[in-house]
């Protein structure tokens, strides 16, 4: 929820206020002009920033485009957006790491670089592109037009050559001349074959180029599915799934009952057909005529189906957006990995303050145990000092004597605490173990749980062929 209230912030301190002009001036310089819009929030402009940047530079992103730039986009689909612009970038060999909560939580510190590298990028994509567009400019033009001096030749070479025929007057030139004109042709058709075989060759080259794109294309289209297909959960809500279940329910009616509807449209076609093409008397008329009345009637039926499938239609929009409305696994990631965060802050500030409570009431024990020791050795001395007789060396004996005998009981108390806290260690430490067995098995029956949901997946897929194949059948057993 804090990243989500970062998303929404519209005024800085003055430092990110700085990095915020910045990113946006490069954003503009490199040509993306929806960040002098004043209604966008911060977050949307470096988001749709980036995402234009990646598709400028013509990487083919995993999600689509237009969600960086719609104003009505729910906070799942953004997350989503930023989930793909952070494995495109990584995927791109960015240097700097970026993370999906950098983004939601604007931090400008972290973006600057990002921006300018990718905007580098940019640069230099253009500049690549603008040569290629170059070369096949002057390719296509050298290949449908002629060079000026080529043709200024061949017209000179036409005229020389009707002068040559209007003066020669001699049978034996005009032969020669002849052969001339048979050796030109001669060439020409050479040139031609040469040509021919130069255009073929080119459109072998480019459709193999062609079959390369399309092969390479299907590749990372494969490479997306298997991507996609990895980050799919295995389990969602109850709720979601019932309300799903009852879209493809719904769907699969429809589809029986169109394919119904075409099946008896046909048959009733054909029967109209059949019967008009063997009308020899009145009496067929009137069956045709009763025919067509019922299949008036059953189009009206067929109306009436209609608008009742419009009306379930309706139905299955608004439940789509109730699904919808639900949130997503990318928002729930996102919250996930927020309170595993502040978990983790909880856990170490908790163990640190326990250390300091425990180490509180040590000092306080041994700060104790010194000052009762130090009253004891100046009770000592004092006494010391004031013995006259023997009453008085009695009185000071029996006096070191309890403070001998106190100092045992702290000592056997400390021991007794001392064994208290190594017993305490010992059960932590069997808790530990056992808490760590139970762990390793809680993963190994996730896993034999998942394995289940994947082949109770297919036994459905297969019993759905099934099912699918059996309406087939029966609808064309009865027709």
């Amino acid at each position: 929820m804090e990243g989500y209230s970062l998303m929404k912030m519209t005024s800085f301190d003055s430092d990110n206020e700085r990095l915020f002009k910045k990113i946006s001036d490069l954003l503009l310089s490199s040509g993306y002009y929806r960040v002098r819009l004043t209604n966008l929030l911060p977050f949307d402009k470096i988001l749709g920033g980036l995402a234009w940047g990646i598709s400028a530079t013509c990487y083919p992103l995993e999600i689509d485009l237009w969600l960086a730039y719609s104003e009505y986009a729910t906070m799942g689909l953004k997350l989503q957006v930023a989930e793909g612009v952070c494995s495109a970038l990584k995927e791109m060999k960015c240097p700097r790491l970026l993370q999906p909560h950098q983004i939601t939580g604007l931090d400008f510190g972290v973006l600057l670089p990002v921006v300018e590298w990718l905007m580098t990028k940019v640069e230099e994509a253009r500049t690549i592109m603008g040569d290629t567009l170059r070369n096949y400019a002057e390719f296509v033009y050298k290949k449908f037009y002629k060079p000026e001096e080529l043709v200024v030749v061949y017209r000179m070479e036409e005229s020389s050559n009707d002068q040559k025929i209007n003066s020669i007057v001699d049978e034996d030139e005009t032969k020669q001349l002849e052969e001339e004109v048979i050796q030109k042709r001669k060439e020409l058709e050479t040139l031609k074959e040469k040509k021919d075989k130069a255009e073929k060759y080119f459109k072998g080259m480019r459709s193999t180029v062609e079959a390369l794109e399309a092969e390479k294309e299907e590749i990372e289209e494969q490479i997306n599915e298997i991507q996609s297909t990895e980050k799919e959960e295995a389990k969602e809500e109850q709720e979601i799934v019932i309300k799903a279940n009852e879209v493809e329910e719904v769907k699969e009616e429809i589809r029986k009952f169109k394919e119904d509807c075409k099946v008896k449209h046909d048959y009733y076609i054909e029967t109209i057909n059949t019967i008009k093409s063997s009308i020899e008397d009145k009496d067929k008329l009137a069956a045709i005529e009763k025919i067509e009345t019922q299949h008036q009637k059953e189009m009206a039926k067929i109306e009436l189906l209609e608008h009742a499938l419009g009306e379930r239609k309706r139905n299955l929009k608004h439940i789509e957006k109730e699904i919808d409305a639900v949130p997503g696994k990318f928002e729930l990631q996102q919250y996930q990995k927020q309170l595993i965060y502040l978990s983790i802050q909880t856990s170490v500030t908790l163990v640190d303050t326990r250390y300091y409570y425990e180490m509180y009431n040590y000092m306080t024990e041994v700060k104790e145990l010194y000052k009762g020791e130090l009253n004891n050795l100046e009770n000592i001395t004092k006494g010391m000092d004031g013995v006259k007789n023997n009453k008085t060396l009695q009185s000071l004996l029996e006096s070191i004597i309890k403070a001998n005998n106190s100092l045992e009981g702290m000592i056997i108390k400390e021991q007794k605490s001392l064994r208290q806290s190594e017993e305490n260690s010992q059960n932590i430490s069997i808790k530990l173990q056992e808490i760590s067995r139970k762990e390793t098995e809680f993963y190994e029956l996730v896993k034999k749980f998942e394995d289940e949901i994947s082949l109770n997946e297919k036994i459905e897929a297969k019993i759905q062929e099934l099912q699918f194949k059996k309406s087939q059948q029966m609808i064309r057993e009865d027709n």
